[in-house]
């Protein structure tokens, strides 16, 4: 028997999880240092003042980025153990940036959760060390 369930969950579940705001970012950042990022951004553009329509949130990170195999069989994808089969990796590589291996700081998978929070679209653009980069647009429910 395997669960189903619809995008709405996901947004139900990000709401239920993110108190506010800073946890949201906080969230994705640990996203970025378990990624190995060394700099990471926050930037939001508000309307009035950016000559948008809406206001904006900007997250940025240097870290190892995701193919996309990664998006689809971890990103997308509630309840999977890839940090947890791996709290430390064995030696830096391509998968820490050649960086000495952390303890990984996100461990619950409510990070991706937390553009629901932030409210939609999302744009995420990820690019992988040997992978072409990749384009992810969510609207709507999720």
């Amino acid at each position: 028997m395997q669960f189903r369930t619809k995008a709405r969950a996901v947004d139900l579940l990000g709401k239920g999880q993110i108190a506010d705001l800073p946890t949201a970012i906080i969230e994705l950042w640990k996203n970025g240092y378990d990624a190995y990022a060394d700099n990471l951004t926050a930037e939001i553009f508000q309307k009035e003042y950016a000559d948008l329509e809406n206001d904006l949130f900007l997250l940025t990170d240097d870290g190892k980025g995701m193919s996309q195999s990664d998006i689809l069989d971890k990103w997308l994808v509630l309840g999977t153990d890839s940090k947890s089969r791996a709290l430390l990796e064995i030696k830096p590589d391509k998968e820490t940036l050649w960086k000495k291996p952390r303890v990984k700081a996100g461990e619950k998978g409510i990070g991706r959760l937390s553009v629901a929070f932030l409210g939609n679209p999302m744009l995420m653009l990820t690019k992988r060390i040997g992978f072409p980069l990749q384009l992810l647009f969510l609207i709507g429910a999720y």
